[in-house]
């Protein structure tokens, strides 16, 4: 019925669009096969790289960025969504499936690289262009519609503003978007008005070689303490204690306390606190070198 439908489109102007969303869509379609399969491949024009992008990246952070390719329709500087990564979601990597449609894709939005090497991308959401051979467009997401919120987890205002920008910026020729959003759209991924979040996280969680990442963000210019401690409550590392420019900024730990000396296996607790907003937070870390 779907295929149906789509091939029906207006040769000469996209009247037909599909987007399809779930993080289990793309990999359900491949497991039946059949004419399932063939909806991915010949119509969606997408294949599944990854059943779960938190396997298959480690990236252990509970929401991700999902940042527009640029260029490409959806890009705006500066704006970045968000996507649950808990262990409790598989969010797809989706590719592009050899077959009639292939010339016609474009990657719309990728996941991080969280080694920042650029050997993968991690793409989100994959685009099918309309043509007079195949009269239909088709946006495809690797993620939930639940799952898809405002940047670092502030709240679901991302939701609406991605699919603000997809009405208006991918598919404006279908219809006319009219009226003003009831909720403010311009920035997803400020929290209160701020123009960045106070927030932590940790990459390269355990820590089983290289160095574990701290990763912050500050709304406003701030004196930050970064303390590595044991279970006990015993001072192990101080990694910082100075002031910090309003954004985000990434302190490194080697695995060492104060002395130099390497620290023994098991469970550490990495505490952050901002002097002037009271915000403080502390990441539980495991060490296993």
């Amino acid at each position: 019925m779907l295929e149906t439908w789509m091939r029906d489109g207006n040769t000469g102007t996209l009247n037909r669009v599909l987007m399809s969303t779930g993080d289990g869509f793309v990999e359900n379609n491949e497991l039946l096969g059949g004419a399932q399969l063939g909806l991915n491949t010949s119509y969606l024009g997408v294949n599944l790289q990854s059943p779960a992008y938190r396997q298959d990246s480690g990236n252990a952070i509970t929401t991700v960025d999902l940042t527009p390719v640029n260029p490409g329709p959806l890009f705006v500087a500066g704006k970045v969504w968000g996507v649950r990564n808990s262990c409790q979601h598989s969010d797809e990597v989706i590719g592009i499936a050899s077959g009639p449609v292939a010339g016609l894709m474009s990657r719309l939005a990728n996941y991080p690289d969280p080694d920042n090497t650029d050997s993968k991308q991690f793409t989100a959401v994959m685009l099918k262009s309309h043509s007079a051979g195949s009269p239909w467009a088709a946006m495809t997401c690797g993620f939930d519609i639940l799952d898809l919120i405002s940047r670092f987890g502030v709240d679901s205002k991302g939701r609406s503003s991605f699919f603000y920008d997809v009405f208006t910026k991918v598919f404006n020729g279908v219809c006319t978007v009219v009226g003003t959003p009831i909720v403010g759209l311009d920035v997803p991924n400020l929290g209160d008005g701020k123009m960045f979040s106070d927030f932590v996280s940790l990459r390269n969680n355990p820590l089983a070689s290289g160095m574990a990442k701290i990763h912050f963000g500050i709304a406003r210019d701030d004196q930050v303490t970064v303390k590595i401690f044991d279970v006990g409550g015993r001072l192990i590392r101080t990694l910082a204690d100075r002031q910090f420019k309003a954004g985000e900024h990434d302190l490194v730990w080697d695995g060492t306390d104060n002395g130099g000396r390497s620290v023994a296996r098991g469970v550490y607790f990495t505490q952050v606190r901002y002097r002037n907003s009271a915000f403080s937070d502390a990441k539980k870390l495991t060490v296993l070198k």
